[in-house]
């Protein structure tokens, strides 16, 4: 019994063994369409190692010509789920894909990432590599989004009252709040006390305020003119446009995903 015990736990050892192996295997720059020079892939593939050993998450840099019909968003979730990404049982990562075909962009997040990566953090990744992508410097483009990703990443977190993990931008929100309130009773305050300084008060009848009494000897209505305003509908931008999906949907695999996608 205790022979098959150890054979068990060793074959186990090995299937986990095999595994981190071919994890470690996986391309995470995969250029396909030949967007970047060998320096350039090894370079960006050194710092996408750093955020890996240092934050334990997965990042793939993915160059696609063509998207086979797909939308940025399903290619993207689709390759990182059937290729194998991901390091932990979350599969905890985020992906980057860039088609030059129709100009799209994608990030998709996965596991952990989906809470640690929010959509405003998508649309400040989007901001800085949108302008480098655009003028087809894809190096910087990828540089920029590893260098974003890195500080989004890093960002402290502190427990609530629950003991839930809280994002520092959280606390700040909080802390204006704060602020805001404190500043409306200031104001109340202030108001409560500059009307207790009016002496002044209202009369009941308007000869009060009128010497000699008040006299109407005629009454018109005068037409002056009429104010027409009008609000224009939002319209989609097609240059370096914003972002399009949810923060929170399911891949054809069946797992959930975070991120975002455009143009450029």
């Amino acid at each position: 019994m205790h022979k098959l015990y150890r054979s068990l736990l060793l074959l186990a050892l090995l299937a986990l063994l095999a595994g981190t192996a071919a994890a470690s295997a996986l391309q995470r720059v995969v250029d396909k369409d030949n967007l970047l020079t060998e320096a350039e892939e090894a370079i960006l593939s050194q710092k996408i190692q750093e955020i890996t050993q240092q934050y334990g998450v997965d990042v793939v840099l993915l160059t696609q010509y063509s998207l086979d019909g797909k939308t940025a968003e399903a290619y993207a979730d689709d390759y990182y789920d059937y290729n194998g990404y991901g390091l932990d049982e979350d599969r905890s990562g985020v992906l980057m894909l860039v088609s030059l075909e129709y100009r799209d962009w994608a990030v998709s997040t996965t596991g952990s990432c989906i809470a640690k990566i929010s959509d405003r953090d998508i649309a400040h990744l989007a901001d800085n590599f949108l302008e480098p992508l655009g003028d087809g410097e894809y190096y910087d483009a990828f540089w920029q989004f590893l260098g974003d990703l890195e500080g989004i990443l890093a960002r402290p977190e502190v427990p609530d009252a629950e003991g839930e993990p809280q994002k520092e931008s959280n606390l700040l929100l909080w802390e204006g709040i704060a602020l805001a309130a404190s500043g409306i009773i200031a104001i109340i305050v202030v108001c409560v006390m500059k009307r207790n300084l009016n002496s002044a008060r209202p009369q009941n009848t308007a000869g009060a305020y009128v010497s000699g009494g008040l006299q109407l000897t005629a009454c018109q209505d005068i037409y002056l003119h009429s104010t027409t305003t009008k609000t224009r509908r939002a319209e989609e931008s097609s240059h370096h446009s914003g972002m399009s999906g949810g923060s929170f949907h399911t891949g054809s695999s069946g797992t959930s995903h975070g991120g975002g996608s455009g143009k450029f």
